[in-house]
């Protein structure tokens, strides 16, 4: 029988990498389930489709916060143990990519860290009987309280929290499940670094693309990455290429990962001074044409 692991979305589509990505772990055997409040498009035949609301009531969307509004990292880090509770399955985030078949024991927790002492939560299990789990949602449940709390706060700083050494000591090794750092998420997409990602995942089962870094970096991911690239040739390894509109350059993606680099560097530094003049030119003229009781007053812009 074939090992279980399921993912939660909240959306109404699945962008033509993150269905690649549960389409892989089918292709590896894998039964997948996809948990969702409403139909989502684009979820790859052979996928199953299952009703969040069997694991967690939808109102609980809106209690966990970030920055005044609803974080859905923080409710997936939620539905993920609720999830290992009522099922027992094994949970995979949606930009996780099979490479291979493993062998996932459905009688014990799977703990990988993403880092060196840090417990990953993109691929994880916790077994039911775990007492561990019980503390974890005990946790989680404290941030549902509509007040704001840090991102990640309930994600892997928690579970290594709650496990201490003894979790870091039996978790497996960031070469089996993260290869790739999140600093150096850019790597699989570019066809320079596809020698050194082949040699970094050799003993890969699954590599995490960090979703919210393709998210904030521009990619667009119903495009397939460059010919050449780690990702690309995973894919077509695969035959997964005719679910994409179409594949990038080279040169695109490496303007974006140029751009990206640059704003982690400050290189941008004078860009961002310019922004910050002009936005609080802006700020300053809006405020002095309109008063707080909404008339406004012809004071001319700095």
């Amino acid at each position: 029988m074939s090992a279980k692991v399921a993912s939660f979305w909240h959306g109404s589509r699945l962008s033509a990498l993150d269905a690649a990505c549960l389409k892989s772990f089918m292709l590896n055997g894998f039964t997948v389930t996809l948990y969702a409040y409403d139909q989502v498009q684009n979820v790859p035949d052979g996928i199953k489709f299952a009703d969040a609301d069997e694991i967690v009531g939808r109102g609980l969307l809106e209690q966990f916060k970030v920055m005044g509004r609803p974080s859905i990292p923080h409710f997936a880090d939620y539905f993920r143990c609720c999830l290992f509770k009522g099922t027992g399955q094994t949970w995979i985030d949606a930009d996780i990519l099979c490479l291979r078949p493993f062998f996932i024991d459905e009688q014990r927790s799977l703990l990988a860290m993403q880092s060196r002492g840090v417990i990953g939560n993109a691929i994880l299990r916790v077994d039911p009987k775990d007492r561990m789990l019980t503390r974890l949602i005990a946790g989680i449940e404290e941030k549902a309280d509509g007040r704001d709390h840090p991102y990640g706060a309930s994600g892997p700083s928690l579970i290594t929290d709650v496990y201490g050494r003894s979790g870091i000591e039996v978790a497996y090794d960031p070469k089996y499940f993260f290869p790739i750092p999140w600093e150096k998420w850019w790597m699989p997409f570019l066809p320079s670094e596809r020698a050194a990602c082949e040699e970094t995942c050799a003993n890969a089962n699954v590599i995490h693309l960090w979703n919210n870094l393709i998210d904030a970096a521009g990619i667009w991911k119903d495009m397939l990455p460059p010919v050449g690239s780690f990702i690309h040739g995973q894919l077509t390894r695969f035959g997964m290429e005719g679910m994409f509109e179409g594949t990038y350059p080279e040169s695109v993606i490496r303007a974006i990962v140029n751009n990206y680099e640059h704003l982690q560097t400050g290189d941008h530094m004078p860009l961002k001074k310019l922004a910050h003049i002009t936005a609080r030119r802006t700020l300053s003229y809006f405020s002095s044409r309109f008063r707080s009781d909404g008339s406004s007053r012809t004071t001319k812009a700095p």
